[in-house]
């Protein structure tokens, strides 16, 4: 069974924790949520959707977990919208 993780924040953590999803075989990356042109292009790179918005994630069908790699100030609000959504939340 893969487990399939969002990632909220593309800069240079949320890309070191991308890394580690995709080269575990039991994990896959489900998502990238970054209103960033560049993590739109980076997303596409990888093969996964990109969303710009958390909402838009919740939107559709829900990860299994997610990565929490948004500037400090957008942890809380994130990670609780994803724990009221059910969804396990790592934040970084």
């Amino acid at each position: 069974m893969t487990t399939r993780l969002a990632l909220l924040g593309a800069g240079l953590i949320g890309r070191r924790h991308a890394a580690l999803v995709l080269a575990d075989p039991a994990l896959a990356l489900a998502a990238v949520v970054d209103p960033a042109p560049e993590a739109k292009a980076w997303a596409v790179e990888l093969g996964v959707p990109w969303h710009p918005t958390l909402e838009a994630l919740l939107a559709g069908p829900c990860p299994d977990g997610a990565i929490v790699a948004t500037p400090n100030r957008l942890h809380v609000p994130q990670a609780l919208a994803l724990v009221q959504a059910g969804i396990p939340v790592l934040v970084m």
